[in-house]
């Protein structure tokens, strides 16, 4: 498990250029003839306790034979136009720079796979329940909550509109029962996510009904799996935690967590099953 830090994406892209060099057949002398430094700047690299700009990624990439789409994912995950966070810059006020990490990182999937057990996931809430949300949160001052609801939705933006991606959501019973803010609250995210299930191609939302018992998802917490298709062995896992959360890397813990939240989804209703709970329960 690799914590999420501001190096984490410099840690997932060293290890794939220490992958690619290995495989290549060059050890780091050569690579370091490459870019025209010292050894100790690969090294450096490779273990993700120095970042690298784009021509030097670029100049490796070319050098080690990788694939054209691998090499662009690489750059989209080391490489931002402005500041640390590319985008995310506005935002390193009110969101820890762990979170925007995998900000970053999420933007670049090609699939999103997640779990929620206690509450509406992030790309499906409305500005209200988000803004509910985020003023409940522990150690979040009123003065950020704004600031808050507004990285949400420009997620939901980057993620559902300018570039969609397909995104897997289970979740509970009780994640769409628990009152966040006032009813009308509650029956208008209720109607927001009915309507994306139906009409959002990009978007399958299943959910675990409390008729379905123990099952899977039962101390699992709510991971989120990113998938990157074009690129096998990029999959990572992202924990969420008060710091940020936790980045997993491991392919072993990987294909665990993967393995678990297919279980999960067996103990769910199937996705016209589920829309139609969300929109029984809206009435109520």
């Amino acid at each position: 498990m690799v914590p999420v830090t501001p190096s984490s994406r410099g840690s997932l892209v060293g290890a794939a250029l220490r992958r690619h060099r290995e495989g290549a057949g060059y050890d780091l002398d050569d690579a370091a003839e490459m870019l025209d430094c010292d050894r100790s700047r690969i090294s450096r690299i490779e273990t993700g306790e120095r970042g690298i700009p784009a021509e030097a990624l670029l100049r490796l990439a070319d050098g080690y034979g990788v694939p054209d789409a691998e090499r662009d994912l690489l750059l989209s995950i080391a490489c931002e136009r402005r500041g640390d966070y590319g985008a995310w810059d506005d935002y390193k006020d009110v969101l820890p720079g762990t979170f925007l990490d995998y900000l970053i990182i999420e933007a670049a999937a090609s699939g999103i796979v997640t779990f929620q057990a206690q509450q509406v996931p992030s790309l499906l809430q409305t500005g209200d329940y988000a803004r509910a949300a985020a003023a409940a949160g522990a150690d979040v001052p009123p003065a950020w909550v704004p600031r808050i609801v507004e990285s949400v939705l420009a997620r939901q933006q980057a993620i559902l509109a300018t570039r969609p991606v397909p995104v897997d959501v289970t979740l509970t019973e009780a994640a769409l029962r628990q009152p966040v803010g006032p009813r009308r609250l509650m029956r208008a995210q209720l109607a927001r996510m009915a309507h994306a299930a139906v009409n959002d191609p990009h978007v399958t939302i299943r959910v675990i009904p409390f008729s379905a018992g123990a099952n899977a998802g039962i101390g699992l917490g709510s991971p989120t799996l990113l998938r990157f298709d074009a690129a096998p062995g990029y999959d990572v896992v992202h924990l969420p935690g008060l710091a940020g959360g936790a980045l997993i890397t491991d392919p072993a813990t990987v294909n665990a967590y993967s393995g678990a939240l297919a279980k999960v989804r067996e103990s769910a209703l199937n996705p016209r099953e589920s829309q139609l709970l969300i929109r029984a329960i809206s009435r109520e």
